[in-house]
């Protein structure tokens, strides 16, 4: 989003300002040039999609009344002003549960939903076997984060781990998962 605001848009909130007869046309070219950059500055910051649109849609509206009242004092700093907004309304939403992306339940919550896809049987059973090379704590913790979706705390608090060692051990094992399943699709294309 940045502070710097670029000419289009200070033409825009001037026009909107202005109360003229195209106000209404220039708050609705303004709002869909502004959504985009401010869901991209919620979604870093908000774990839920729900989250990122309730507030997005608090922020907008907060800058169009902010607009018609002739809030704003400094045209050329709309977009400081848009991001002040933004962190306003993220801070409120928190205030009221909505959790940061990155904390406990905020992984889970933003998580995809389990993708099921059939595996050719003679990869299932090199898959198998590139599983059964792994150290139990990592196969335990693969379970763990991919069967039982479990968080990487919830993850930590039961392996006796921090948050950082169980996202490095799941990161490692991925890769010796990925090295040995490689080599082995290139035993099986030969």
């Amino acid at each position: 989003m940045g502070n710097a605001t670029n000419a289009h848009d200070v033409d825009l909130v001037t026009r909107v300002m202005g109360a003229g007869s195209d106000s209404a046309e220039c708050e609705a070219v303004l709002c869909d040039r502004l959504l985009p950059r401010v869901r991209l500055f919620l979604a870093r910051r908000l774990a839920d999609s729900y989250a990122v649109d309730d507030v997005a849609q608090d922020v907008i509206v907060t800058l169009i009344v902010a607009l018609r009242a002739g809030a704003i004092r400094d045209v050329e700093a709309f977009g400081s002003f848009v991001l002040g907004v933004c962190r306003n309304k993220v801070r409120e939403h928190v205030r009221r549960g909505v959790p940061f992306a990155g904390e406990g339940e905020a992984e889970r919550m933003s998580a995809p939903a389990p993708v099921r896809f059939e595996v050719p049987r003679p990869l299932l059973g090199r898959l198998e076997e590139c599983l059964g090379m792994l150290r139990e704590r990592d196969r335990t913790l693969l379970r763990l984060t991919f069967c039982e979706t479990h968080t990487c705390v919830e993850i930590g608090a039961r392996l006796g781990l921090s948050e950082a060692n169980v996202r490095v051990i799941r990161h490692r094992a991925l890769a010796r998962l990925r090295e040995c399943a490689l080599i082995s699709r290139y035993e099986l294309e030969r």
